[in-house]
């Protein structure tokens, strides 16, 4: 399995770990009821325990920066009952939302420091060397799009381990990865000193 998750597994690890959640708060809520019945609390716990386990699991494969970010991120996600049409306006604005990442001036700042004095596409860095770079961990605690997904020797913004892509392709993306750059110097020279809204990648 990856070390580093797609937005859609991420998604995935994410419900699932919103369904842990649940399970953990009924076995609260039920452990408080009298005359409750013993079986389906056997399978509450069951549930809770399985959720946990399969978590555990694709965390096993993952660089620990990633471990980290989906940790986090599972805290602020539950589950909650809406009627259904309400529950179409509210993703339709959460699209919306989702369009645009909003950053602390100094977070991204720092991003775009690392991007003009680091050249990831062509970073030649190894095993623990990767797994100790700022630069990388910045890069994915901000919702940056690794370029190669299933990088295991080399950086997964460097394309060390796409030496099998067809030039055309990788090509598209080194322009893609340059765009962002040339993006994220317009934005610092229009609002130097307050929140700037962008995605970078």
């Amino acid at each position: 399995m990856n070390k580093y998750l797609s937005s859609s597994e991420r998604d995935e690890m994410l419900k699932l770990g919103a369904v842990e959640s649940l399970f953990m708060k009924m076995e609260e809520n039920y452990s408080q009821v009298k005359n409750v019945d013993k079986e389906m609390m056997k399978y509450i716990r069951t549930a809770k325990t399985f959720a946990d386990k399969a978590l555990r699991i694709r965390m096993k494969y993952m660089d620990i920066d990633e471990i980290v970010k989906l940790v986090e991120q599972t805290r602020k996600h539950r589950i909650v009952v809406r009627p259904r049409d309400k529950v179409i306006m509210e993703q339709k604005e959460v699209d919306k939302m989702q369009e645009v990442t909003v950053l602390k001036t100094d977070d991204f700042l720092d991003f775009v420091s690392w991007i003009i004095n680091f050249s990831c596409v062509h970073c030649t860095n190894e095993g623990k060397e990767v797994e100790e770079c700022g630069l990388k961990r910045l890069l994915i605690m901000n919702d940056v799009e690794v370029i190669n997904a299933d990088a295991d020797r080399y950086c997964p913004y460097s394309y060390m381990e796409e030496q099998a892509v067809p030039k055309g392709e990788k090509s598209e993306k080194v322009m893609k990865v340059l765009a962002s750059e040339v993006k994220c110097n317009e934005i610092i020279q229009s609002e130097p000193d307050k929140g700037i809204q962008g995605r970078p990648a």
